[in-house]
């Protein structure tokens, strides 16, 4: 830990450096579901305008933790880096500073960035840093709670990125499910969004920048689907949702609401959800699960569900195996079927859309 503790250190120091000399403009995106999503869409309508074309850039992947930002801020294009990748890094960011100071590497005037918190502070130590001209709230949740008390410490952590921002600056925010008392300490310009409308946020930041409604539709055209998340595969008569990447109370509310709309769209027969754990969500997570578990039942027609903590759903097709839930699963998807397959990371529910997509 100490030694990880230095390496976080160093990371930032190099970070500070780059930023005092290049003074980027940065937009900074957090929230308990949605970011990485939020983050490509905004980069891609804002790079639909001239005035950001060849001079913006983005985090990879989602760098969003205090050693991935820093890494995002040198367009450096790794996962979170584990320990066996420290040394090279250690000698490869003095190099890409150098390379960036001679102007042998060119960088951008604008970054869109992601990031979020593992422990109380740390989104306000990286903002402090920062100083977004933007700063947006995808939502606030159940999310990572083994980290926070309870959501409203957790909604504090994530409001902190406003902190150093000012009157000219631009916060936005969803519309329901923040205090009023906590609104008004942030001085930035606020803007309203209904979380319900993927879009809405980036729609925000491009008309806050000037942007036409032709050049903000064409961003959003453009934006690259992200792995894992509510991507739609039309497979043998039948639509499945990959939204894999993770599972938390808010992005299954939000994943209902897409199966929802795509079902609409496609007239499917049945809507069908394969639920895994939620995991990180401490002391909660019991009756965090029971919720959700009603929340889907009311909107499916049948509900699978795998591990230990989602016996609590309630559905009536529970399995503890991937294997078994695999074949009464195969065995009840049709063609008009559509399928929602969606849990923590650590569940790797892709293995599930691998073989329906077969």
């Amino acid at each position: 830990m100490k030694i990880k503790n230095i390496f976080k250190r160093y990371l930032w120091f190099f970070a500070r450096a780059l930023l005092a000399y290049f003074e980027p403009q940065i937009i900074v995106v957090t929230g308990t579901a949605g970011k990485t999503s939020t983050k490509e869409m905004i980069y891609s309508v804002l790079s639909a305008s001239p005035k950001f074309k060849g001079n913006i850039s983005k985090s990879f992947g989602n760098l969003n933790t205090k050693t991935g930002v820093p890494l995002a801020i040198f367009q450096i294009k790794i996962h979170e880096p584990r320990a066996h990748n420290w040394a090279l890094l250690v000698l490869y960011l003095p190099l890409k500073f150098i390379l960036f100071w001679l102007h042998i590497l060119k960088y951008p005037q604008w970054l869109v960035l992601e990031i979020g918190a593992d422990q109380k502070g740390d989104i306000q130590d990286m903002v402090k840093i920062l100083h977004p001209r933007v700063g947006v709230v995808t939502n606030i949740g159940a999310g990572h709670l083994e980290f926070f008390q309870n959501v409203g410490k957790l909604a504090e952590e994530k409001l902190s990125i406003f902190d150093f921002m000012g009157p000219d600056d631009l916060a936005v925010l969803p519309e329901r499910g923040l205090k009023r008392s906590r609104l008004d300490k942030i001085r930035a310009k606020k803007r309203f969004f209904d979380p319900a409308d993927l879009t809405a946020s980036s729609r925000i930041v491009g008309d806050f920048f000037h942007l036409s409604s032709q050049e903000i539709e064409k961003g959003l055209k453009n934006t690259k689907k992200v792995p894992k998340r509510m991507v739609v595969i039309e497979n043998k008569g039948m639509v499945i949702i990959d939204d894999t990447y993770n599972a938390n109370p808010v992005s299954v509310r939000a994943s209902l609401e897409f199966l929802v709309k795509v079902a609409q769209e496609k007239k499917s027969k049945r809507k069908i959800v394969v639920l895994a754990d939620m995991l990180e969500l401490g002391k909660d997570a019991v009756w965090l699960h029971k919720k959700v578990g009603g929340e889907v039942r009311k909107k499916t027609d049948l509900f699978f569900t795998l591990g230990e903590l989602a016996k609590n759903y309630g559905a009536k097709e529970h399995f503890r195996s991937k294997e078994k839930l695999l074949e009464a699963l195969l065995w009840e998807a049709r063609e008009g079927d559509i399928i929602l397959v969606k849990g923590s990371r650590g569940m790797k529910m892709e293995e599930v859309v691998e073989k329906l997509a077969k």
